[in-house]
């Protein structure tokens, strides 16, 4: 989903949401990143590792790099001495691409899981107030010694999305959205998502943008 705000005559913004299918780059093999991501997710057999006892947050070694698995779903993919990850997260920060440096000043991330957004919009946005808003503490951890978390410059809240959207007043030029709740079998948009547009909306600066994860 694309989350686009910019003036009107008739209003001071229209929220305009877009479905976003598919990534942006196709390997020579011919398979999509998302077919080569769900191999992946075959060969790790998430669902019952989780079921014999693997640690509910972990980090696994697969050919594409470093994925971090959270209650048996595929959270955060971490390329080391890369930035895209040829994939979903590529497609959640692309639209940066139609902002000016200018325009790239201050961006929130909620659902900040390993930082694959963040590594990218990181690389889009030099000099950017990055915020990123993560419920979990043992995601935190787990991707602040595996990932490379610390090493992007963000500021970091542990905290609900929907309370920080709430309770936060800044304004952001650009908003990502990636947040999901659940295990393996049941891995969904929460119920207030549809709600929170409003409060994204509210948080966007005229003429900023933003994306999400499908619902």
């Amino acid at each position: 989903m694309l989350l686009v705000e910019s003036p009107s005559p008739s209003s001071s913004r229209i929220a305009l949401l877009v479905i976003l299918c598919g990534c942006f780059h196709v390997p020579s093999d011919g398979f999509t990143p998302a077919a080569h991501l769900q191999r992946a997710l075959h060969r790790l057999s998430l669902c019952a590792g989780q079921s014999s006892g693997e640690p509910r947050v972990y980090v696994e070694t697969i050919d594409e790099g470093q994925a971090l698995v959270v209650d048996g779903t595929f959270a955060s993919l971490y390329r080391p001495g890369k930035v895209s990850t040829n994939c979903v997260w590529d497609a959640l920060a692309a639209p940066m691409l139609a902002l000016p440096q200018e325009r790239r000043r201050r961006v929130l991330l909620l659902g900040l899981g390993g930082g694959s957004v963040a590594r990218i919009v990181r690389a889009l946005a030099p000099e950017a107030e990055i915020v990123g808003v993560e419920l979990d503490a043992e995601v935190i951890a787990v991707a602040r010694e595996h990932f490379g978390l610390d090493d992007m410059a963000l500021e970091i809240i542990e905290g609900d999305a929907l309370e920080f959207l709430r309770s936060d007043t800044r304004s952001f030029d650009y908003i990502v959205d990636d947040v999901f709740i659940g295990d393996c079998d049941t891995v969904r948009r929460p119920d207030w998502f549809p709600f929170a547009i409003d409060l994204e909306c509210e948080r966007l600066r005229t003429g900023g943008g933003g994306g999400g994860g499908g619902g």
